[in-house]
């Protein structure tokens, strides 16, 4: 279809829909949908939420599980200093079991 056969089935002209497609300006909504059902389809629209992008997370390679850097991040600072003790803690007792060893290699 010419760009004159897809105006005038939208009902504009071919100077517009030439603008258009050489990106130089943006038609309305209410033009865009004209042209694109002169050209045989239907224009939808949704909302759909973006995605929040940490910069702290995408720091990270790619294949790393994120699952518990993102809990991680969304613990109040109160509740990772706790979390940090009670792993200090979690180790200490390792540590006092094994008489100070370092762990066995395999």
């Amino acid at each position: 279809m010419s760009q004159s056969e897809l105006a005038d089935a939208a009902g504009t002209y071919q100077s517009v829909v030439g603008r258009i497609e050489s990106g130089k300006t943006s038609p309305s909504l209410e033009t865009l949908a004209r042209i694109v059902r002169a050209a045989g389809f239907e224009l939808t629209l949704s909302l759909e939420p973006t995605a929040v992008v940490d910069p702290v997370i995408e720091a990270y390679k790619p294949g790393v599980d994120q699952t518990l850097l993102v809990e991680t991040l969304r613990m109040s600072v109160n509740d990772r200093l706790q979390a940090n003790i009670n792993l200090n803690a979690a180790f200490e007792t390792l540590d006092r079991d094994r008489g100070g060893r370092p762990p066995e290699r395999r």
